[in-house]
C-alpha cells in the first residue's frame, strides 16, 4: 500500500504532502512555486496548493505556457 495522500480537489496541501502525491522532493516543490508553475498560498509561514491544482491536465497546461 502507498504513503501518499489521497488527492481532494477542495482540499489545501502542505508543500510536503504535493512533494509525496506527485512523487518529487520538496524542494522541486519549492522551485515550481517560486517560479509561478504551481499556485500557493502562503498561510502565515507555511506554504499550501489546492487539489485541484494537482490535477494532471492543469500542471501539464502549466508546462506548456512556459515555452
Amino acid at each position: 500500500m502507498s504513503n501518499r495522500p489521497v488527492l481532494e480537489r477542495g482540499r489545501m496541501y502542505n508543500l510536503e504532502e504535493v512533494s509525496a502525491i506527485l512523487g518529487v522532493h520538496v524542494m522541486t516543490v519549492r522551485r515550481w512555486v517560486r517560479a509561478g508553475l504551481l499556485p500557493a498560498k502562503k498561510i502565515g509561514r507555511l506554504w499550501f496548493v489546492y487539489g485541484g491544482d494537482l490535477i494532471p491536465e492543469h500542471l501539464t497546461k502549466r508546462q506548456d505556457n512556459v515555452e
